[in-house]
């Protein structure tokens, strides 16, 4: 999925602590390449924002206890009637979602996205489901969460973290 473009990106609560920038810089390198081929990029975060770039939209929270929670429900009410603007249609061409944050976040934007017939790709190599894999495979732990497999991100970004740790 890493290569496929849609016609749109969100990427979800830029704000993490991503402790070694890897996912930061993985998904600011997705933004840049949405951008060269003319696309709009919708950011839901609340306290950090992708460099200001035009086609780059950021969604903040209203909610001044943003911070709780990110108030993810409020940014996607937001997001949606923007989509069905640029997009000018009732069926919505697929849209990529990532996020520097938890993966089950973005799962949650996910989620609240379909509740409003938006179907949302995430593509988990540019989630911190590669940090949480490589940590994970690491300990022997199995890979599952809540009886369910977790996503397995792709064997280019999980070598690319690798090398980004020092690894060979």
């Amino acid at each position: 999925m890493a290569q496929t473009l849609f016609d749109t990106l969100i990427t979800v609560h830029y704000d993490n602590m991503d402790q070694n920038h890897f996912v930061r810089e993985q998904i600011e390198s997705r933004i840049t390449e949405y951008l060269h081929q003319g696309y709009t990029v919708y950011n839901l975060s609340t306290f950090q924002h992708p460099p200001a770039r035009e086609k780059v939209r950021q969604i903040s929270s209203p909610s001044e206890d943003a911070w709780l929670d990110y108030d993810l429900g409020s940014q996607i009410e937001q997001l949606v009637p923007l989509l069905k603007e640029a997009h000018k249609m009732k069926i919505f061409p697929e849209i990529e979602i990532v996020g520097v944050t938890w993966w089950k976040c973005v799962e949650q934007a996910r989620y609240l996205l379909s509740q409003h017939n938006v179907p949302v790709q995430i593509n988990y190599d540019y989630t911190d489901l590669v940090c949480d894999y490589v940590g994970i495979k690491a300990l022997g732990i199995t890979f599952s969460m809540d009886g369910k497999p977790i996503p397995i991100p792709s064997d280019m970004v999980l070598e690319k973290y690798r090398k980004s740790m020092g690894g060979e």
